[in-house]
């Protein structure tokens, strides 16, 4: 019974997670003049073998898909992080920010839960909606969400390798932590 109780709560946490990343993506008119657009500019860059650290074929890969949001000159990550959303450039903008949206709250989640079984902490369960709530508001994970920004994945890497690293599984878990080379 505990189990199939469990299961259900589950579901409905992945169908509020996901019912979150819709609502985000449609009030941020398609996250097209948010950070979300930076990184899958550098991604379509990516594909489209173009030189993403040039002004003028940045400005040129923003204005075709869609955006007149500069920020920037030019894509100002790291080749890595260009890389990692080469395949949600293959997706429309606003589908690819949606997919985007659900994993940082996704990822926000798995962090919470890693810390509260690491740390031993049984009332964790019995919080999981006043945690929800607190976490939403936020303001960080709010910014997160509703920029479309890489904190939640920054995140969770940092706390999986340091899990890791109390376990003792150093190596695995400095291979985590160089992962977060992309923000």
């Amino acid at each position: 019974m505990r189990a199939s109780v469990e299961r259900v709560l589950g579901w409905a946490g992945i169908g509020a997670l996901v019912a979150l990343a819709l609502i985000v993506v449609a009030g941020q008119n398609g996250m097209y003049d948010r950070d979300w657009f930076t990184f899958w500019g550098g991604g379509r860059g990516v594909l489209q073998s173009a030189n993403i650290y040039d002004s003028t074929t940045w400005a040129t890969l923003t204005r075709e898909n869609g955006s007149a949001w500069f920020p920037n000159p030019i894509f100002i990550f790291a080749p890595p992080t260009a890389i990692l959303f080469a395949p949600f450039a293959a997706l429309r903008v606003d589908v690819a920010a949606f997919v985007w949206t659900f994993c940082s709250a996704l990822f926000i989640a798995l962090a919470v839960i890693i810390l509260a079984r690491e740390l031993r902490w049984q009332r964790a369960k019995s919080l999981v909606p006043l945690l929800s709530l607190g976490l939403l508001f936020f303001l960080p994970v709010l910014l997160t969400l509703l920029m479309g920004q890489i904190s939640a994945l920054v995140l969770i890497l940092v706390v999986s390798a340091a899990v890791l690293w109390d376990r003792g599984a150093w190596f695995a878990g400095g291979l985590l932590f160089g992962l977060t080379i992309v923000k």
